[in-house]
């Protein structure tokens, strides 16, 4: 029985895949046909880990270090995705953050950058994602 390949010749774009649950996000599209952006943030070595397997499926995989949480990081890593494969299929913003303090210790740049990560790259990134896949 031949495996089904529903996402073959797409491109997925997961934040935060190089571990974790993005990983396996990221590979279980690549199981199924699917080309994928691997995003990063802070170590690079998992994220090459996590495109080595993509391409030992026989696929194509593109390592992208980027702060979704910022304009100028989100712009960084549609512009690579576009670069390297033409378009945009599949979004999933995987990546996410926290300030993990007791409420009444929370400070605001904590809180902000939990928000950018978490909110705010989710709203931006769709934005992205939609003018590429246009």
């Amino acid at each position: 029985m031949t495996e089904s390949l529903p996402f073959e010749g797409k491109v997925a774009l997961i934040t935060g895949s190089g571990r974790g649950i993005g990983k396996a996000i990221a590979l279980y599209f690549a199981r199924r046909g699917a080309d994928v952006v691997v995003n990063f943030f802070r170590n690079r070595g998992p994220a090459e880990e996590t495109a080595a397997q993509i391409r030992a499926l026989g696929r194509r995989a593109e390592v992208v270090k980027a702060n979704v949480g910022e304009q100028e990081g989100l712009e960084t890593l549609f512009a690579a995705t576009e670069k390297a494969f033409g378009g945009l299929d599949i979004f999933i913003h995987n990546a996410a953050s926290g300030y993990n303090r007791p409420v009444l210790e929370q400070k605001p740049k904590g809180w902000d950058w939990t928000l950018s990560i978490n909110a705010k790259a989710f709203l931006f990134g769709a934005q992205q994602a939609a003018r590429l896949m246009a």
